[in-house]
């Protein structure tokens, strides 16, 4: 379980996240790209690291805090504290 969920607190993430089926996920607002392969791709995010999982993933568009995703989505997971964007 995440630390998120395990705390009880509320998320406000600065970013937007929009899935498109299971092969195309739009990024918005995040703060920077942290690795990068066909297999997972993380970014940081309001303090959270957050990691997208799969098979063939691409990078179809990065450019000033937006990226879209193409490929086979298996898996999308936040973890850290983010303290600076949750509230009790």
């Amino acid at each position: 379980m995440s630390d998120l969920l395990k705390s009880g607190k509320e998320a406000v993430l600065p970013c937007y996240f929009e899935l498109r089926g299971r092969k195309e996920m739009l990024i918005d607002g995040f703060e920077s790209l942290v690795g990068y392969d066909e297999k997972e791709i993380r970014f940081i995010c309001g303090g959270y690291l957050v990691k997208v999982q799969g098979n063939g993933l691409k990078l179809e568009f990065l450019n000033d805090g937006k990226a879209v995703l193409r490929g086979i989505l298996d898996s999308f997971e936040f973890s850290g504290k983010g303290e600076k964007n949750c509230r009790e």
